[in-house]
């Protein structure tokens, strides 16, 4: 049996918005990929959204934590401005 992963290419960007858990201004990831909507993650509380509503959070301990290191994680390594903008380009271009 051959089995066959597709995923698109992925570009990671950082935004300071309002954050509704946090309830102020926070640093947030955001997850661009082709053909999807962009997954932000706020890298405060650990809560992310798409397409202007909460994605669940999921049922398990410690949860929170891991999200809030994932993000601070991808937030060192993300773009931003002009560099994000033609890498956004660049990826639709290519889709």
């Amino acid at each position: 049996m051959t089995v066959h992963i597709c995923r698109p290419l992925t570009v990671w960007g950082r935004y300071i918005v309002w954050c509704p858990t946090c309830e102020r201004n926070r640093s947030f990831v955001g997850m661009h990929q082709a053909w999807y909507d962009p997954i932000y993650t706020c890298c405060g509380c650990g809560d992310s959204w798409s397409g202007g509503q909460r994605l669940p959070r999921p049922f398990q301990r410690g949860w929170r934590p891991k999200s809030i290191k994932v993000a601070q994680d991808r937030w060192e390594d993300a773009l931003e401005g002009l560099d994000l903008t033609e890498a956004l380009r660049e990826l639709m271009e290519g889709a």
